[in-house]
């Protein structure tokens, strides 16, 4: 039987949550896990001058519990890591995660929350499915999808995503 992914909790700094409203935390979690999921629960976005902050659960992140528990318990302390759930003592520590389940739920939460906020003529970018990473822009909708256009180097193509796997992007042309 295969065992359930489970996930460490964060607790983010005043400083932190700033970064995770900007956006910005990613790139400081990227360089502390490589190669280790993560969910940043907030979602900011730009739009015809109009700015959007979504969030299912303010001041913490999520990352997968894959490593070794000093990986986590070391970047507490910074400027953006408040403190990592945990039981027992300094000497002993023995980390507190939360179940797979629990971080879907939160992830579908906040994809349902963006949904709603889509617009035609917005870029986003895909976070789930086969399309996974690419980039498009909202041409129209059709109930619970969108059609984007993703254009590549030497490609452009129409496809039908739902909305739930889009994510806006910041965008130069409003």
């Amino acid at each position: 039987m295969k065992e359930e992914r489970t996930w460490v909790v964060f607790e983010l700094t005043s400083v932190g949550e700033k970064c995770a409203k900007e956006g910005t935390l990613e790139t400081f979690i990227k360089s502390k896990f490589k190669n280790a999921e993560f969910f940043i629960p907030y979602v900011s976005f730009t739009h015809l001058n109009r700015s959007a902050l979504l969030n299912v659960m303010e001041g913490y992140f999520f990352v997968e519990y894959s490593l070794e528990d000093s990986r986590y318990t070391s970047i507490v302390g910074n400027p953006y890591v408040k403190s990592v759930l945990h039981t027992g003592s300094e000497r002993a520590v023995t980390l507190l995660t939360v179940p797979e389940l629990k971080v879907v739920e939160l992830q579908d939460r906040l994809s349902s929350m963006i949904a709603a906020e889509l617009q035609e003529g917005m870029l986003v970018k895909v976070d789930r499915g086969a399309l996974k990473g690419l980039s498009g822009r909202i041409l129209s909708f059709s109930g619970d999808y969108a059609q984007i256009i993703i254009e590549l180097r030497t490609l452009k193509a129409i496809r039908t995503v739902p909305r739930f796997a889009l994510c806006p992007q910041e965008d130069a042309d409003g």
